[in-house]
């Protein structure tokens, strides 16, 4: 009888949790793409995620990679110092002119704890976005790198949001005015606007930034 690869091992315990690739990659804080990756063989992820994996389909390391493995004596790790990675907008969004989402798909990795127990989110809950321009000083400044919450799209309380206005990608404060969105710059230099509802999508409100000092 032919051995297993690792890969199948993944897919086989997988199914047996009842699992889709789509389910186990949310649980592990990355895209299906990645687990369909490790189990037709690729597992360049694998040794990044294997811990994770053998508490989410519960089964020993010797279960993906042989009775003869030998767990190292390893310092056990400080839960706290864990990281999950997070989605990052390409390009970046203006605090001005908007930015085009054009570029490659990148990702972050941002403490687990921050993640899961300040923000209560899950990994695919945030964006993180990259800001330049000044119309949102002194709330935000050139260079921030912010997180944003996807679930949270509603200006009923007004503030700051990551939105697309047709144009481009920018970070504007939204207030709700009746049928319509003002939309306004935190920088008194610039002027306000109106948008009607369908004309604007709110990407989620900021939760988390990052400042180089």
């Amino acid at each position: 009888m032919a051995v297993m690869s690792v890969g199948e091992r993944i897919k086989q315990a997988r199914k047996e949790r009842g699992l889709s690739q789509g389910e186990l990659g949310e649980a592990l804080g990355v895209g299906q793409s990645t687990v369909s990756e490790m189990e037709a063989g690729k597992l360049k992820n694998w040794p990044i995620h294997a811990r994770k994996i053998m508490s989410i389909l519960q089964k020993p390391r010797s279960y993906f990679e042989g009775e003869d493995y030998a767990e190292p004596d390893l310092p056990v790790q400080d839960p706290t110092l864990s990281y999950v990675s997070i989605e990052v907008l390409p390009t970046f969004a203006g605090m001005g002119g908007g930015g085009t989402g054009d570029g490659e798909t990148r990702i972050a990795m941002l403490p687990r704890q921050l993640v899961e127990e300040e923000l209560r989110a899950k990994p695919s809950d945030l964006l993180m976005i990259d800001v330049r321009g000044n119309s949102m000083e002194p709330l935000f400044f050139h260079g921030d790198q912010i997180v944003i919450d996807r679930r949270d799209v509603n200006p009923t309380q007004p503030g700051p949001f990551a939105l697309w206005d047709g144009d481009g990608y920018v970070i504007k404060n939204v207030e709700r005015v009746g049928k319509k969105l003002r939309i306004f710059s935190s920088n008194s230099i610039y002027t306000d606007r109106m948008s009607n509802l369908d004309e604007t999508k709110i990407m989620g409100r900021p939760v988390w930034f990052a400042r180089r000092i």
